[in-house]
Parts: C-alpha cells; structure tokens; sequence
C-alpha cells in the first residue's frame, strides 16, 4: 500500500500543480532540450552500431546507423562506419557512396579513403584503389594498413600491368616496419610480394612466419595453400569479390 500511496501521491502534486498554473518552459529552451535529446540519440544508436560493427552483426550495425543519420545526416564518421559494414557484407557500390559522402564531410577523414580503396579493389578498379591508397598516405605517412593493402595490388593484381614486385615488397616491408612485424596479414602480404618478384624463398620464409602469427585455423588453411605455390615457385593471384 505504501508504495501505491507515494506514487499517488506524486500524481495528486503534479495535478494540483498544474491546476496551480505552472508555466510551460520557454519555447527556446524546448528547443534546446529537443536537439539535446536528438544529440544524445545519434550517439546512442552511433555507439550502438559501432558494438554491432565489432561483432561482425553487419546488418544491425547498418540499422542503428541509419538511425543515426537520419538524426544526423551531416555525420562523416557514421557515413564512415556504415560504409565498412556494407564493404564487410560485400555491398561494394553501396560502400563506396558512403566513404564518399564520409570523405565529402571531412576529407581528412583517412580510413575512409583507405576503405573506399579496397572497395575499388574488390570491384577490380585497380588504379582508383591505387589513388584512394596514395592518399591516404598522403594524409597520414605513417597508415601501416595503407602500405600494405598498395603492396596487395602491386604484388597479387590479377591485371599484370598493376603489378609491380619492387614496389610490393618497398611498401609491404614499410608496413611490417611500422607494425613491428607483429600482423599475420601483413607479412603474408610481405611475402606474396617476394613471389612475385621472384625470390620465392624468402616468400616461404615469411609465409611461414605468417602461419606461426595466425591464430584461426580457416586462415592457416588459406596460408598454408599459398605456402605451397611459393614452394613451386608461383606467385599468389588475387581473386575478384565483385558484388
């Protein structure tokens, strides 16, 4: 009973206040309440599809975000995320309108330059990859992720006129460099880049190393197959995800 009794009782206060004639606030702070709630919205569904995103729920991560912007829709960074969703799900075209519209909004926004790159790449637009990469660089020379998706395009292009094993190995050695030789993914780069300059030992060698860093036993698979055209001395060739 008590607890029906407190709440009746805050009941009977509001309604007797109201009865009383409490003013309603002014209408310019209503309208900054309003936009603070519309604020604080965006970054609840922003952070929410940013969690989404880390788990791999692409789908969710693209709902909350479209959430976002349509509270928003001057938001570079929520074009930026909603973009690496649809690039994770293979939606390419649709990708690459929003790293554009992530980059129209701040064009220093670098990731999205870098995205936008492997968006061209999985369609087989190689040189605007290239150019997407090159800036990215540009922005920032020290993208270690940058340098080494270049590498892939010079060292595994299925288009022989892309490929280009000096600049391969220059730009995957740059990227273990500033990795510290850490990255599974870039020491594979590192050694699809010696096959295709034509030291195949040395693209074992790595490949090995990048076996030994790889945790998930799908991606050794994947390693271990390349391993065994560099020990037949053939280079590795990227395959087409055009969606």
């Amino acid at each position: 009973m008590k607890t029906w009794f407190t709440v009746l009782a805050c009941l009977l206060f509001v309604s007797f206040a109201t009865q009383a004639g409490t003013a309603e606030p002014p209408p310019q702070q209503k309208e900054q309440a309003d936009e603070a709630q519309k604020r604080w919205d965006e970054q609840e569904y922003f952070n929410r599809g940013v969690a989404w995103l880390d788990k791999g729920e692409y789908d969710k991560a693209i709902s909350d975000f479209n959430q976002a912007l349509a509270i928003n829709p001057k938001c570079g960074p929520t074009y930026y995320n909603r973009g690496t969703a649809w690039k994770e799900k293979g939606e390419y075209d649709k990708a690459i309108a929003d790293f554009n519209d992530a980059i129209r909004l701040d064009l220093k926004l670098v990731e999205a330059y870098n995205n936008r790159g492997e968006g061209w790449r999985n369609k087989g637009e190689y040189d605007k990859a290239i150019a997407d990469y090159d800036k990215a660089l540009t922005l920032d020379p020290k993208r270690a992720v940058a340098f080494n998706n270049r590498a892939w395009v010079y060292a595994t292009c299925p288009d022989h006129n892309r490929r280009d094993g000096r600049k391969a190995v220059e730009n995957a050695s740059k990227a273990c460099q500033l990795t510290g030789e850490t990255k599974w993914d870039y020491i594979a780069t590192l050694a699809a880049a010696y096959a295709e300059s034509g030291e195949f030992n040395k693209a074992v060698e790595w490949q090995a190393k990048a076996i030994a860093l790889a945790s998930d036993d799908r991606i050794k698979q994947r390693l271990r197959s390349r391993l065994e055209l560099y020990k037949q001395g053939k280079p590795y060739r990227d395959e087409l995800k055009k969606k």
